[in-house]
């Protein structure tokens, strides 16, 4: 299935939860070729000590509606792993960098949960439409500013 992103807003500059330093941050959803929902998604990017790190969560269920009783949140980090070359992308805890009142995310999938689970396949498609989308563009980890508040929307170019 071939699969397009859409920003929501300009990337965010926050702080990193664990050192201090500076993360990137990136929302949005994954749409399928007929512009329905597939995902959504929350991206961090991070740069510590000139290792580049990706967080990337996807939420997967019902949208259109408020209720986030059917939603599931599968979560990857991205970025080098001792005894390995080049970066690696790995399961991780869904929702694990959003904050704890994050109830849009629903059930925060753990490691061993999303190894079993039928909708891996389709989580490591949207995984490596964003990477390649935001997190291999050089734009996405320079040169940003704040949030403005303002929604703005963004189709990005199409990913297969």
């Amino acid at each position: 299935m071939e699969l397009a992103i859409e920003l929501w807003d300009e990337p965010e500059l926050q702080r990193c939860t664990d050192c201090g330093g500076r993360r990137k941050f990136y929302s949005g959803e994954v749409l399928s070729p007929d512009v329905e929902t597939v995902a959504v998604f929350l991206t961090y990017l991070y740069e510590h000590d000139g290792d580049r790190e990706v967080f990337i969560d996807a939420v997967f269920g019902t949208w259109g509606a408020d209720a986030a009783d059917d939603h599931e949140t599968f979560g990857a980090r991205t970025g080098r792993i001792e005894g390995t070359e080049g970066d690696v992308s790995s399961l991780v805890t869904g929702g694990h960098q959003a904050p704890d009142d994050a109830d849009v995310l629903g059930v925060r999938l753990t490691r061993e949960h999303a190894m079993n689970h039928p909708l891996l396949p389709l989580f490591w498609q949207v995984n490596d439409l964003l990477l390649r989308e935001i997190a291999s563009q050089p734009q996405s980890w320079t040169g940003v500013r704040g949030g403005s508040g303002r929604t703005r929307r963004r189709r990005l170019r199409r990913g297969k």
